[in-house]
């Protein structure tokens, strides 16, 4: 018995691969896709924000992580220039 979305997207492959019709096979593969779509759909549902954060960029972080400095930027101007100095400290070598 097919239980879950991936198992009828893995039984119909290969149905619509075998439809005599063409019709039945654009239809099934029409069905397949909608049916992957919404899987996908699902997956991004169940994202949560530590993942969010993992899958950001140094440029991302740069813009929403405190300043590593405690406000005392090294580049000066903290509001203007706070964002550059986080990415050059995400991109420096861990310490300890």
């Amino acid at each position: 018995m097919i239980k879950t979305t991936q198992e009828a997207i893995e039984y119909l492959r290969p149905v619509a691969d075998c439809a005599t019709m063409p019709q039945y096979q654009q239809a099934l593969r029409i069905a397949i896709k909608a049916m992957e779509d919404s899987a996908r759909a699902s997956a991004r549902d169940l994202i949560t924000n530590g993942d969010r954060i993992r899958a950001m960029t140094d440029d991302q972080l740069a813009d929403v992580v405190m300043c590593p400095y405690d406000a005392a930027c090294l580049d000066g101007d903290i509001e203007e220039r706070c964002a550059a100095c986080c990415l050059k400290w995400l991109q420096a070598k861990a310490e300890g």
